[in-house]
């Protein structure tokens, strides 16, 4: 599965921030936290379906096993 990611500030502490929404993309996020990048790392995905990423996943399994409960 692929994701956009948009990355600031140096890689040595990172902050992960996930936006809101089922819709909604990371662009109204980076303007109010961008003042953090200079002292971490912050990544902004778009989660899947959202923005710039893709709803679907490239490959899925061609075949399916059921679980046993024994």
């Amino acid at each position: 599965m692929r994701l956009h990611v948009k990355e600031f500030g140096p890689r040595d502490r990172t902050l992960l921030i996930v936006h809101g929404g089922p819709d909604w993309d990371h662009s109204y996020l980076v303007e109010p936290l961008d003042r953090l990048a200079g002292e971490r790392r912050l990544l902004f995905p778009d989660l899947r379906g959202c923005g710039r990423s893709p709803w679907q996943i490239r490959s899925l399994p061609t075949r399916w096993w059921p679980i046993s409960s024994s």
